[in-house]
């Protein structure tokens, strides 16, 4: 991993760091249950350790609500961005939440009642409640009872058209009726905190097809963009195989900034 600092040291030589950070499959193992999906005290400790460097910002930013994330990390200390960053909380105090997402949620507890009457807990879904979205998933319902899944899927998409449901390979987002991604999601917190990009480093790993555009708004400020999980083709600078890797890099990230 030494080889790794020094490879991407250049783009580290600025005075400000913006490092942001996915949860599931990048900070975390993706495993069959999200609830039993918990960050290390390791992980934690290495990541507040680096947010608590003068001159660096860290970031989370997940699918996950920001609830969850505020029992994962301490929203004093480091940025939060849930809902794929349309809620947001910064160290301050300060709060953002899209517009659009604010208006969405009196739809998304409707939608949220519907799905537990016509998917009960024996059928195997797995409900989520982020707050701003939700997410359905259906990867535990055997085979055969899949269909009905999908179709409840559709005739509440249909019923409820204030909100979008996006199918995932293993599951259903049901969000606020806006096209909003984790590259904008970075753009408020840019702006929310003023940042210079001439002299900032930006630092992004995920490990997703919907952290492709947040690899190429990095790459786009001369950042280093980082993929978890090793696919066959990415926009990531560097590919990293799995979870503990990534941690093994933070901490070489906290060393070099604690040798500046």
């Amino acid at each position: 991993m030494k080889s790794l600092i020094k490879k991407i040291k250049p783009a580290l030589a600025r005075d400000s760091w913006l490092v942001a950070l996915d949860r599931d499959g990048t900070l975390v193992p993706i495993v069959e249950d999200p609830a039993e999906a918990r960050v290390p005290d390791s992980v934690r400790h290495t990541v507040m350790d680096l947010a608590a460097e003068p001159g660096v910002w860290v970031a989370v930013v997940s699918a996950r609500g920001l609830p969850g994330l505020m029992a994962d990390f301490d929203p004093s200390r480091i940025i939060l961005a849930g809902s794929y960053g349309l809620e947001i909380s910064f160290p301050d105090g300060a709060r953002f939440v899209h517009p659009v997402a604010s208006k969405a949620v009196p739809y998304l507890k409707a939608v949220k009642q519907e799905i537990q009457r016509l998917l009960p807990a024996e059928t195997g879904v797995i409900l989520e409640d982020h707050g701003v979205s939700l997410c359905l998933h259906w990867h535990r319902v055997p085979p055969g009872k899949r269909p009905l899944v999908h179709d409840v899927a559709s005739r509440l998409q249909q019923a409820f058209p204030e909100v979008w449901f996006k199918s995932m390979p293993t599951s259903y987002e049901v969000q606020p009726p806006v096209k909003w991604d984790k590259a904008q999601a970075l753009s408020e917190i840019e702006a929310r905190l003023g940042m210079d990009s001439t002299n900032t480093a930006y630092v992004y790993a995920g490990d997703s097809e919907s952290d492709e555009v947040v690899f190429q708004w990095v790459n786009g400020r001369g950042g280093v963009s980082i993929r978890v999980g090793a696919p066959a083709s990415s926009d990531a600078f560097i590919r990293l195989p799995a979870p503990a890797d990534l941690e093994v890099l933070v901490r070489d990230l906290l060393a070099l900034r604690l040798s500046r």
